[in-house]
């Protein structure tokens, strides 16, 4: 026939590739295993029911009889653990799992177990997909607080928490997974109605929607590698794919463009706009401390006050949002209340500085001092920069020579400090110099 005849040309190329039938199945099997979807379903006859170990495995198929050990070595290829897959699904065509209970108990590997230590082995489908309400309601019993579920701003200031976002994720992702697996069940529009399926599916999109925006405005970086993939398959599958969205761009926070431009996009409240700009610096502080910790640190706790004064209610959305306009050009312009203006263009000398104050700052008459100790971290500066060689932070020597000048140089100048520095200041002085050279040059 014509089939047997296209049948034939197929295999023929097979074997042309791949020499013989064996390194065929073998080749085959293996790009199964991978973590791709090159290979997504494998058709096997009495085959892979030993020796066969592919984690990803998630459904089978079963369509022939099978009894016993037989029957406990074809669903064990399901039940292995997997990144984002919570159990196997096993689909019984020809009524074997009626089996299932005499092949565990007369299983001789399980003669040790109870048999009340098997049971739930296998679940039906039919008690997962009833867990869709529950898992449902679990979502939005983290907004018990919000009296509006459509006000979106509430929404997303109700779980400002970074601990309570993550277990909107957590659950979201939890919703997600259960409606799948009941969407890809017949039983599913049996048990429900379209109205109340329609709703749960508009759900999803909502959830779905609220965790970009919600991403977006306290400028996280989210990744659910088995979460965005398995939410968009679903989507694009059962329910409209246009909902999909994936926050890839990062924002430089001093690009004011840039900055602009994220913003107009994002497009919401006053408020909305102040908690991105604040955590994209929250981000940036975070990811620069150990460069000037006292320089980043103030701003931290800048940041922190604002957004606590905000939450409390001292601050209104517009005056929120323009503190933290204003705190975002003191941070790009390296500006910040108390250091002298001639380190604002020499951040290095500015970490240096920073590490004096630290120590000494109790000690110091801000006015007077102020100057002097500003001088001395241009002058550690280069000091630092002068014994900079290929690779010296792998060498002992130039980092002891290092402490040695810094020491020298601390030394000579405390009759013009005017302040009396220990040997003990001057220990902690110089942890802090070495760091800063480490993190800056």
């Amino acid at each position: 026939s014509e089939t047997s005849s296209e049948s034939r040309k197929y295999w023929e190329q097979i074997l042309k590739r791949f020499n013989d039938q064996e390194a065929y199945e073998n080749d085959t099997v293996t790009r199964f295993k991978e973590n791709s979807n090159e290979v997504e379903l494998i058709i096997v006859v009495s085959k892979l029911l030993t020796g066969f170990d592919a984690p990803r495995n998630t459904v089978l198929y079963l369509a022939k009889p099978l009894v016993a050990h037989n029957l406990l070595q074809a669903i064990a290829r399901v039940n292995r653990l997997f990144e984002g897959k919570e159990y196997g699904h096993i689909i019984d065509y020809v009524g074997v799992l009626g089996k299932l209970d005499e092949a565990l108990t007369e299983y001789s590997a399980l003669e040790d177990f109870d048999e009340e230590d098997l049971k739930n082995t296998v679940v039906d489908v039919k008690d997962e997909i009833r867990k869709v309400p529950v898992r449902h309601s679990e979502v939005w019993d983290l907004f018990k607080g919000v009296y509006n579920k459509n006000d979106i701003e509430a929404l997303e200031r109700h779980i400002a928490d970074k601990d309570v976002r993550d277990q909107f994720y957590e659950r979201v992702s939890a919703f997600a997974r259960i409606l799948q697996t009941a969407l890809a069940s017949d039983d599913f529009y049996l048990e429900f109605s379209t109205e109340q399926i329609g709703f749960y599916k508009s759900e999803l999109k909502k959830f779905q929607s609220l965790r970009l925006s919600v991403q977006f405005r306290y400028a996280e970086k989210i990744s659910y590698k088995e979460y965005e993939p398995r939410v968009r398959k679903l989507l694009d599958t059962y329910i409209d794919a246009d909902e999909v969205q994936v926050l890839t761009r990062d924002v430089n926070i001093f690009d004011k463009n840039m900055v602009e431009e994220a913003l107009t996009e994002y497009g919401k409240t006053p408020a909305s706009k102040a908690d991105f700009i604040a955590h994209q610096m929250k981000k940036v502080i975070t990811e620069n401390m150990e460069k000037d910790e006292a320089f980043y640190k103030k701003f931290s706790e800048l940041i922190e006050q604002t957004i606590k004064d905000f939450y409390d209610g001292r601050l209104t959305e517009k005056e929120y949002l323009e503190a933290m306009q204003k705190t975002r050009d003191d941070l790009a312009n390296g500006y910040q209340a108390g250091i002298p203006a001639r380190l604002q263009n020499n951040p290095r000398a500015r970490a240096f500085y920073g590490a004096l104050n630290e120590v000494l700052n109790k000690k110091l008459d801000k006015e007077i001092s102020k100057k002097k100790v500003a001088e001395a971290g241009i002058e550690i500066e280069e000091i630092v920069n002068n014994l900079i060689i290929t690779d010296w932070k792998k060498n002992v020597d130039i980092q002891n020579r290092m402490e040695n000048q810094i020491e020298d140089y601390l030394i000579s100048k405390r009759s013009q400090l005017a302040i009396e520095i220990t040997f003990d200041e001057i220990d902690a002085i110089l942890v802090k110099c070495l760091r800063v050279a480490k993190n800056n040059f």
